[in-house]
């Protein structure tokens, strides 16, 4: 029992390394994006090699190691959703799941099987030890309800949330009639997710970013998208929050995609807004903002 338990710690571990090697890839591919792109701006002027339809080849290129990448992540993670490299809440599901783990192993099977045969007096002994460690734990503020808690709008007491306790194993499991298909909508629906861009990519290069038949179908993609993961159930804080980070970046990322942003938004809705603001005196306060959205504009942080 013990060297499986050993393999499936192993296991777990290789697992955790795998998916942190993959994290750092895939933001070393952001970052080698972001500056090939600003490189081809500087030189565009000077390079009849480097043009802007050899940057399309190459960031398509890039966006299909980050679909496998992708893809890898999400086999090894046994998620629901595919979790962003920026997730914060991730981290803080991971040590929620080990406390859970580590709570539950005092109480399982293995643990009565460990000390049935010892006397009495022996295992009051180990069961004094057991909650002397549960207790040390909570002293330490490592507490099993932990990041469970919210604080009532009224009468500002803090009380634990039943509903964002973890949720166990056998209940995840446990499949309803529908729950199949469900799954299979979901999973669909962050495939698209996953090889969107990477569509985008190839379709900016076949009809240019002036065209509108990448912008239209990108977005036709997100919103069946939607559709598909409508019914979606969370069962840990990091999936709620990719969802909803998710859903707010693809608005964003709409509104400033070319070629809607330079037609539509930029001039009819940003610069007669900031005129307003600003007028004539302060001219080079609405050039620095515009700056800072020209930048945030790039093609590889649209994606």
């Amino acid at each position: 029992m013990d060297s499986q338990q050993e393999n499936k710690s192993s296991q777990i571990y290789q697992s955790f390394q795998q998916y942190q090697h993959i994290n750092k890839s895939l933001n070393k591919l952001v970052s080698f994006e972001f500056l090939l792109e600003q490189t081809l701006n500087y030189i565009s002027n000077k390079s009849t090699f480097f043009n802007k339809d050899r940057f399309l080849e190459i960031l398509s290129l890039s966006q299909f190691v980050k679909v496998y990448f992708k893809l890898q992540k999400m086999n090894i993670s046994q998620k629901q959703i595919y979790i962003s490299e920026g997730n914060m809440q991730e981290e803080l599901d991971e040590q929620n799941r080990q406390k859970s783990e580590a709570f539950e192993k005092f109480f399982t099977e293995d643990y009565i099987e460990k000390y049935r045969n010892l006397q009495p007096e022996e295992q009051i002994q180990k069961m004094a030890e057991t909650l002397e460690r549960i207790k040390n734990r909570q002293q330490n503020g490592m507490t099993f309800n932990e990041d469970f808690e919210e604080e009532l709008q009224r009468s500002h007491k803090r009380v634990g949330l039943l509903s964002k306790l973890p949720i166990p194993k056998d209940l995840l499991e446990t499949k309803q009639p529908n729950q199949k298909k469900s799954d299979y909508m979901i999973f669909v629906g962050e495939v698209l997710f996953i090889v969107r861009p990477l569509i985008y990519c190839i379709l900016l290069r076949m009809f240019g970013v002036k065209s509108y038949t990448p912008y239209m179908i990108s977005l036709i993609i997100d919103l069946f998208r939607l559709i598909l993961q409508r019914k979606i159930k969370f069962y840990q804080p990091a999936q709620r929050e990719e969802f909803k980070t998710r859903n707010k970046e693809m608005i964003l990322n709409y509104l400033l995609r070319n070629p809607f942003y330079s037609h539509i938004f930029r001039n009819k809705v940003l610069i007669p807004m900031l005129d307003s603001l600003f007028g004539s005196r302060l001219q080079f306060l609405k050039s620095f903002i515009l700056g800072i959205i020209e930048m945030r504009c790039s093609i590889c942080l649209l994606l």
